[in-house]
């Protein structure tokens, strides 16, 4: 099923909006963030060198950071995995997901699973965003929609 990509309304991005909720995002490819997001379950890869392994994700929302800061703070500044920075997964904070710092990255999280698992969080994963040359295009469910239709002039709310 194609995917909408909108161009970033910033004031209307859930993330940009005033409220109690918190948000995670989860870079990857625009491949596995689409099969993400149209099956709410993330395949866990095979663990790194240390033997962790689960799903990885961080505070940084799509366009807050270069790619190349991105790439300093989750990747070790790694050139080989870039193709992993060119879209991001949102997720809605819950207080049932476990999230352990990872110490491999700056500011990134884990929540931990065995490699090859399936973690389902239909309830958690919001939408996706893509990297559209310098950038980013969200899906529409990363949108406050009353505010979106403002925005866009689309009409009254």
């Amino acid at each position: 099923m194609p995917h909408e990509l909108l161009d970033n309304y910033a004031a209307a991005l859930l993330w940009n909006r005033p409220g109690p909720e918190a948000y995670w995002f989860h870079y990857t490819s625009p491949r596995v963030a689409r099969t993400i997001v149209r099956e709410g379950t993330f395949r866990v890869g095979a663990p790194r060198v240390d033997g962790r392994a689960g799903i990885y994700v961080c505070p940084y929302q799509p366009g807050a950071l270069t790619e190349e800061n991105l790439a300093r703070r989750l990747l070790d500044g790694a050139f080989h995995e870039r193709d992993r920075l060119q879209a991001a997964v949102v997720l809605l904070a819950h207080p049932a997901i476990v999230l352990l710092s990872d110490p491999d990255t700056r500011d990134g999280m884990l929540l931990r699973a065995d490699p090859g698992s399936l973690v389902q969080l239909p309830d958690q994963i919001i939408g996706f965003a893509e990297r559209d040359g310098n950038r980013w295009r969200h899906s529409r469910a990363c949108f406050d929609s009353i505010q979106l239709r403002m925005l866009a002039g689309d009409g009254q709310p």
